[in-house]
């Protein structure tokens, strides 16, 4: 339970609310760290990651994303009597689903293996009861006589004549065989028959890059901003993590100095770079005397 100093407590209990799930937490105090929360919440409720959001005694929430903003909490939940650290999550991610195994699959049979056929020596026209059939009739009245079979790399040819090698039918002067509708373009008089001309090979379209988004989290702490955010010095921050990087006095309303990319509020700066009295080594912030190369303050300079 919270007594009314933090400093001397073992342990803190902290209540965290996820939508309309509640749990506990015990954390040691000497140890407690924005980290250490977040790792006892995400075991809890078993998420990948959450944030923190604090109501403050006066009704103003609070964002808890540093560890001064945790111990601001602590401080106001301790001074208000409060039984325990009342927090407020967000999730940003679902827990990874393990995929089950696969089940072993089955051996696939390999396909019975066909025999070969041997073509006979000789190959008739005639069907199995002697009688040709009537495309074979037609051929053996226009040559004469029963045809020699095609070979496979020549079509069945007679000088002036074309027959169609599908049903060797005489297709001489016609695009289509009459008989079985086969293209005549594929059987000459005299030779095989044209190759098509080959299409050339398709030039894949070169691949356009997806945009990649640039944009980040808190430029302070890093973790994602929401729909309250504030942009300064070309970068995104919660406010609650737009202070200054030396009181951490908040920044919202006050002017800064930007050092090392991150905001510091004007004391601060002066107190760090400014100009200071060979003296008393305090800021001179007002008209100084200068005496030897060396800045005093009036007041000092005596």
């Amino acid at each position: 339970f919270f007594l009314n100093s933090t400093s001397n407590m073992s342990l803190v209990k902290v209540k965290g609310t996820l939508g309309n799930k509640t749990k506990m937490a015990s954390l040691e105090r000497s140890s407690m760290t924005i980290q250490s929360l977040e790792e006892a919440f995400k075991k809890l409720f078993d998420v990948n990651s959450v944030q923190f959001k604090y109501k403050m005694s006066n009704g103003n929430v609070q964002g808890i994303y540093q560890d001064f903003h945790l111990e601001n909490a602590l401080a106001d939940c301790a001074n208000s009597g409060a039984r325990f650290l009342e927090l407020q999550l967000t999730a940003s991610g679902a827990p990874a689903q393990s995929s089950p195994s696969p089940s072993p699959s089955k051996p696939t049979s390999s396909p019975a293996t066909p025999k070969p056929v041997t073509p006979s020596s000789s190959t008739s026209y005639q069907s199995s009861g002697g009688i040709p059939s009537p495309s074979n009739q037609r051929l053996m009245q226009s040559l004469g006589t029963d045809p020699e079979p095609p070979s496979p790399s020549k079509p069945a040819s007679s000088a002036g004549k074309q027959f169609c090698t599908n049903c060797g039918n005489n297709v001489a002067g016609s695009k289509f065989c009459a008989e079985c509708g086969t293209p005549n373009a594929k059987f000459s008089s005299g030779g095989s028959a044209a190759p098509s001309p080959s299409r050339p090979a398709a030039t894949p379209a070169a691949s356009t890059p997806k945009p990649v988004s640039t944009v980040g989290g808190c430029a302070a702490c890093g973790g994602p901003i929401g729909l309250t955010s504030v942009s300064a010095m070309n970068k995104d921050w919660h406010k609650e993590c737009f202070v200054c990087q030396g009181c951490k006095k908040s920044l919202l309303e006050c002017g800064f100095k930007g050092v090392d990319g991150l905001p510091m509020c004007g004391p601060c700066y002066n107190n760090r770079f400014g100009l200071k009295c060979s003296a008393c080594n305090k800021t001179i912030d007002s008209e100084y005397v200068q005496v030897s190369g060396r800045p005093f303050h009036r007041e000092c300079y005596a």
